[in-house]
């Protein structure tokens, strides 16, 4: 996270707040689709557009693959052709940052081993790893998420396992968060994308977390990969 963001971090809260009171405020009927970066309702994605907008960000929407101008993405729901999956993967090679938050895309390669919940309860989970970008990130509220296998390896700096991967928020045998090196650039698996939508993104230090990875320093464009309709 870069200066100028990592000096904002403590007032996302703030931010935060004000901003989903002024969403639910003006909740219409019709509050939109899943993850909609458009939608007020409760399992919509519209404060954390705002809330990155407030942080400086440049945010885009497309069902595109993010253009040159891009330096970090966000892939809700993976609905992507393989072209366009490709033309995803091209752009992380040149030095982009993408957070997939769809345990089941095929992006990357990753292993579901098991869920973030302790018997019926789905509790916060610690960060445990030495990122320097979750630097100001204690934990997260991650519920109904899966936790993915933990690279083979030997470990290194920052929990560094096999193919330079690195895991954080262990939980039952497997990690929440894996960071993969891909070429020049980065993607970042989330077990989940509960920690993103209107009425999780308060909890714990879920904003922190997105706003550590989407916007490292102030003025990033961030390009959202919108999610495909229902059906």
């Amino acid at each position: 996270v870069g200066r100028g963001a990592r000096r904002a971090l403590p007032w996302v809260a703030l931010a935060l707040g004000l901003l989903l009171v002024a969403v639910v405020a003006g909740r219409p009927a019709q509050e939109g689709n899943p993850l909609d970066p458009d939608s007020p309702g409760p399992l919509g994605t519209k404060g954390l557009v705002e809330v990155l907008r407030e942080l400086g960000a440049t945010v885009t929407l497309s069902t595109d693959p993010p253009d040159a101008g891009a330096a970090t993405a966000l892939l809700l729901s993976d609905d992507l052709t393989p072209e366009r999956r490709q033309g995803v993967l091209d752009w992380v090679g040149r030095g982009g940052t993408l957070v997939v938050a769809d345990p089941g895309s095929g992006v990357t390669e990753v292993e579901p081993v098991g869920s973030t919940r302790i018997g019926l309860l789905d509790a916060e989970i610690e960060r445990r790893c030495a990122v320097a970008a979750l630097g100001d990130v204690g934990r997260v509220a991650a519920p109904g998420g899966v936790v993915f296998k933990v690279p083979e390896g030997p470990a290194g700096p920052g929990g560094t396992g096999g193919g330079g991967a690195r895991a954080c928020f262990p939980r039952n045998d497997g990690a929440w968060l894996l960071v993969q090196p891909l070429g020049e650039g980065t993607v970042v698996r989330l077990g989940g994308a509960s920690v993103l939508v209107n009425q999780e993104l308060g909890e714990a230090d879920n904003a922190i977390l997105l706003a550590s990875l989407l916007v490292p320093v102030e003025g990033t464009t961030v390009q959202v990969l919108q999610p495909p309709l229902p059906g």
